[in-house]
């Protein structure tokens, strides 16, 4: 499962071009959409501080091969998954 949602985000940033440099950047593509910048950095940073939370559960164990929760997510799967793999160029 992680390493889907992994597969997902990956995909994600490289179609909105979070690792791309000059024009195709996202910085660039929103440089003139300041509310479109706090979403996304938003949610970036959503993303990181559920990341972080969820590391121990992260990383595997025999016991938690089969078993992946996160004690302090209150949002579901389908959630995180719709709000993070949003992309800016739709909204």
């Amino acid at each position: 499962m992680v390493e889907d949602q992994l597969a997902r985000f990956s995909t994600w940033a490289a179609a909105i071009g979070v690792f791309a440099t000059g024009r195709a950047s996202i910085n660039h593509r929103l440089r003139y959409a300041p509310e479109v910048q706090s979403v996304v950095n938003g949610l970036l940073e959503s993303l990181d501080y559920r990341i972080r939370n969820c590391k121990p559960q992260l990383i595997p164990t025999p016991k938690k091969l089969h078993a992946w929760t996160c004690p302090s997510d209150n949002a579901t799967q389908d959630q995180m998954s719709s709000a993070a793999l949003s992309s800016p160029s739709r909204q």
